[in-house]
């Protein structure tokens, strides 16, 4: 066997997470019309570690709460149009190796997604087709300093289709395609 001298690994970070969610919906129009108003809170509580030494470098508790709706229309009994609008708490980038602030972990951050779609159920299979977008905060580097950042901004849009059914008796297919547009909108 090779004679390698190992270390015993350091962890560099700790991460726990806690929340809860309520959620209500109002059905009218005989069922035509559903409304979904809820809300979650989050708690992300996270501690930083040096890798040489085992110190504790930094900690942060954050908490959040985080709105959601959603909106379902059926004109017809097969036919579905919805929309949805939610927040959620999402644990900070770690900062790599290369950088001056290596091991750093940025702060917890909220991303934002919103959501408009159809359903339609043609008998022995279903289709739906969506169209999204999620807003988040991106990393940035400066070149300057040889630091990393959490001052950037991302936007993913896109396009879903899935189709799902029974052909035939005992046959089950799922399928889908997505298409993604992902943008650094806000960079150094």
């Amino acid at each position: 066997p090779p004679n390698i001298t190992t270390q015993s690994p350091r962890k560099s970070s700790t991460l726990q997470i806690n929340g809860f969610s309520i959620a209500d919906t109002l059905s009218f129009a005989e069922k035509r019309v559903q409304l979904t108003v809820g809300a979650r809170y989050q708690q992300l509580m996270g501690d930083n570690f040096n890798l040489a030494t085992g110190a504790r470098t930094s900690d942060y508790l954050q908490d959040a709460i985080s709105p959601s709706v959603a909106l379902v229309v059926r004109p017809w009994k097969e036919v579905s149009f919805y929309g949805n609008f939610i927040q959620g708490l999402q644990p900070g980038t770690v900062v790599g190796p290369t950088f001056a602030n290596a091991g750093e972990v940025f702060a917890p951050f909220q991303s934002t997604q919103f959501e408009v779609g159809t359903k339609i159920d043609w008998g022995k299979f279903t289709t739906t087709l969506s169209a999204f977008q999620i807003r988040q905060p991106s990393a940035i580097s400066n070149a300057a300093t040889n630091t990393l950042t959490q001052d950037g901004l991302q936007r993913n849009r896109g396009i879903e289709l899935n189709v799902f059914g029974t052909p035939a008796e005992g046959v089950r297919l799922l399928g889908g395609a997505m298409l993604q547009e992902a943008i650094l909108v806000s960079t150094q």
